[in-house]
């Protein structure tokens, strides 16, 4: 592909419009990963406090949560950077970055989207295979 690519003043209108929104879900995302960060650190006290493990666990899961939240985030806030520094300065160098962004971005949330999937094939399958059946008493 010899030519180069060359957006309308409307589509670079709509980008930085899109940017904005995006920015809006990157902020608030990016809150929910701090709250989920900062709730691992409260279950870690508690079960220091407690003196037992029982919190302990969940905040390890809490941890990984929220630092596998944190990449897309910080993707995301790259990909805006860098799609309005290449509209503002005509930049074809910064878009590649940030199509390279959105490409990352789109690539981890559709591997996380499988690993879920697969997670929740093997659950099944182990609830299956052990007989599990919520209408028996305990």
């Amino acid at each position: 592909m010899n030519e180069e690519l060359k957006l309308t003043e409307q589509a670079q209108q709509t980008l930085l419009k899109a940017m904005k929104w995006l920015q809006f879900f990157a902020v608030l995302s990016a809150i929910a990963a701090g709250m989920i960060i900062i709730a691992a650190i409260i279950f870690c006290i508690v079960s220091f406090i407690n003196g037992g493990p029982s919190f302990l666990f969940v905040s390890l899961l809490y941890l990984v949560l929220g630092a596998v939240y944190f990449y897309p985030v910080k993707k995301t806030f790259d990909l805006i950077s860098n799609t309005r520094l290449a509209i503002r300065q005509n930049d074809p160098d910064q878009l590649e970055l940030a199509a390279g962004n959105f490409h990352t971005i789109l690539k981890y949330c559709g591997i996380l989207t499988i690993a879920i999937v697969v997670l929740y094939l093997l659950a099944f399958i182990a609830i299956a295979a052990t007989g599990f059946n919520p209408w028996v008493e305990w």
